[in-house]
């Protein structure tokens, strides 16, 4: 927004509001000394000035406020990471306990995502998802599903992230694998 432009909303609100002003300043003089002669005096040039500032570095100071919102939020859409479902996947000693274990806590097992026999699968309670996998990791991850794992490779390369496993191959499912500054691993998987 620029101040020419500020200015001229300045310039209209004093043209749109004088008439109001001039009514309003008149009626708090007959309100302020119970005249009703008072209505037609001129409304007190100082009231009426601070009143008429006061309305325009409002409209000025609102207008400034949305701009920088209205920048903000462009800003923010721009460079927004879009990074899908959201799952824990957990590192197990048995899977086939886990899987009991976990079921007796509501969890359901996803049938076209992994088996016991395949030692992985994930599992569903409501919006909550949990991966089970018997020796393929050492640590507990955090698992996204993001839509384009590639391009979400570039914006963290961009930030100067580090990545500890990047992806493979320039199309089709992948997957990298971060850590955040405390070394918890993050995944993010394309299906």
């Amino acid at each position: 927004m620029s101040i020419g432009r500020t200015i001229l909303d300045c310039k209209l609100a004093l043209c749109h509001l004088a008439s109001d002003m001039k009514y309003a300043g008149a009626v708090y003089e007959a309100r302020t000394y119970g005249s009703v002669r008072g209505m037609r005096r001129k409304p007190h040039p100082t009231r009426s000035f601070l009143r008429l500032m006061a309305v325009i570095l409002f409209k000025s100071f609102t207008r400034v406020l949305i701009g920088i919102s209205e920048q903000w939020l462009r800003n923010l859409r721009e460079n927004k990471v879009e990074l899908g479902l959201f799952s824990l996947s957990l590192t197990v000693k048995d899977i086939s306990k886990s899987k009991t274990f976990y079921e007796a806590l509501g969890f359901e097992a996803m049938p076209s995502c992994g088996s016991v026999e395949d030692k992985w699968l994930m599992m569903k309670n409501g919006t909550t998802m949990i991966g089970l996998f018997e020796g393929m990791f050492e640590d507990n991850i955090m698992t996204f599903n993001p839509n384009d794992v590639r391009a979400l490779q570039a914006n963290l390369v961009e930030q100067g992230i580090a990545l500890d496993v990047p992806v493979k191959g320039d199309s089709g499912p992948g997957h990298l694998i971060v850590k955040d500054p405390d070394g918890n691993a993050i995944m993010f998987d394309q299906f």
